[in-house]
């Protein structure tokens, strides 16, 4: 059902500061409750009598609650790579890493766990991720995103920014438009995903990284970090090394290639797909 509405007489008292700048008592003489998912609204819209005020004065009372149209509208704003956007924590497969590291997946697994279901109590040290594994295809990037659309689909107003190392260097370079309006958007959001974060870099590149890690930290808002390179083999600034150290849960992934895995996998069940609808016909 896309909407729901539910109207009760209620005769309650609630305390309103007027015009004046004084509370004042007034009565509550209707509650309608409202559920549009469509809309993207939830809460309760009153009918309150207000001393001096001839008819009833509507006041909406929000439920704060993620909407399923609100969080999709978020992801699309976020710069999320396709392919991982509509990804969610079931399509992260920690098999795939083998039984002899599921003591460190376990481990991983229980920190994120708190990590995104303790999102706001983080959010209010800074304190963020930094995701790292020395093998490429082992899952980082992936679940970065995968943490960030979880954070998104369980806090309504939280958003969420995606962007790669490169990319933000690049864009830092031109001089038009864009640059001033997504450098804000990526200063300003709730939560940055920083991925192909690394070593290697000019003293120019350094500044301007320096300047976008410092600016978050001092505003106390979290950065997820994605990295081939162990913090401890971070280079340049070690001030703000120091406070990527201090403000990151360490998450290091096993040094296993899923990605390559996960692409055996789907092509041997396309190939038994295959196999099934063929029948008995045959070419060679």
């Amino acid at each position: 059902m896309q909407s729901q509405t539910q109207t009760q007489e209620q005769r309650d008292n609630v305390k309103l500061m007027n015009i004046t700048g004084d509370m004042v008592e007034c009565e509550v003489v209707k509650i309608k409750r409202v559920d549009d998912e469509k809309g993207g609204f939830h809460g309760v819209m009153q009918e309150i009598k207000i001393p001096g005020y001839k008819a009833p004065v509507q006041y909406w009372l929000d439920d704060n609650k993620v909407t399923n149209s609100g969080y999709w509208e978020r992801k699309r704003r976020s710069y999320i790579p396709r392919k991982y956007l509509e990804k969610e924590s079931k399509d992260f497969k920690w098999l795939l890493y083998g039984l002899e590291y599921q003591n460190g997946t376990d481990s991983v697994k229980e920190k994120l766990n708190n990590f995104i279901i303790r999102f706001e109590s983080f959010c209010r040290q800074g304190t963020g991720l930094y995701i790292n594994s020395p093998v490429h295809g082992s899952g980082k990037t992936l679940l970065g995103c995968i943490v960030a659309s979880e954070i998104m689909k369980r806090i309504y107003h939280a958003s969420v920014k995606y962007t790669t190392v490169p990319d933000y260097l690049e864009l830092m370079k031109g001089k038009n438009d864009q640059r001033t309006e997504k450098n804000q958007e990526y200063r300003e959001c709730t939560l940055l995903v920083l991925d192909e974060m690394g070593s290697g870099k000019s003293d120019w590149d350094k500044d301007i990284l320096r300047n976008l890690i410092s600016y978050r930290m001092s505003q106390y808002k979290p950065i997820i970090y994605i990295s081939s390179c162990p913090m401890s083999k971070l280079t340049g600034d070690g001030q703000i090394i120091a406070l990527i150290e201090d403000m990151s849960i360490d998450i290091g992934l096993p040094p296993v290639n899923v990605r390559h895995n996960l692409a055996e996998e789907q092509k041997a069940q396309e190939l038994n797909k295959a196999a099934q609808e063929r029948g008995k016909e045959i070419i060679f």
